[in-house]
């Protein structure tokens, strides 16, 4: 991150991550850094959630109630999960309808006339409002007409 960290992006990192710099995200790491660096307040801020942090880590985690864990083993039992309630020969018949699009549409294309447009040799009638174009116009033209052989460019 190119732009200085503000004590309050500091204060949401620290919520987030803990006291300990490794964790922050690392595009943000060296700027928290920086801010550590020359900030007293941000050292006090880090200061106090490190205490947090000990403190934390020393804690026993609490025991579960018997009741409480035979109520979360009896969650899968209780709501089992979503099933399909296809049955094999709906999703048969849906295989065999795209199957049998996919082979109407290979039948159609394969037996269907060409989608390009027909060629026909085009005269230009030469009329009075055609002699006042000119050369580059009549090529133009030409090509848009598609009576062009050759396309390349002359010197």
């Amino acid at each position: 991150m190119n732009e200085p960290l503000s004590i309050e992006r500091l204060k949401a990192l620290v919520s987030a991550y803990g006291a300990e710099p490794e964790r922050f995200p690392a595009d943000e790491r060296a700027a928290a850094l920086l801010l550590l660096s020359s900030s007293a307040e941000a050292r006090a801020l880090l200061e106090r959630e490190r205490e947090l942090d000990v403190v934390l880590a020393s804690a026993d985690a609490p025991e579960l109630s018997p009741t409480l864990l035979r109520r979360l083993n009896e969650v899968p039992v209780r709501f089992p999960p979503a099933t399909s309630r296809t049955s094999g020969w709906a999703r048969a018949l849906t295989a065999f309808g795209w199957a049998a699009a996919a082979a109407f549409g290979v039948y159609w294309g394969a037996h269907s006339a060409s989608l390009e447009a027909p060629t026909a040799e085009l005269e230009i009638a030469p009329s009075e409002s055609a002699t006042e174009l000119g050369d580059e116009e009549l090529e133009n033209i030409e090509l848009a007409l598609g009576t062009v052989d050759d396309l390349s460019e002359e010197p």
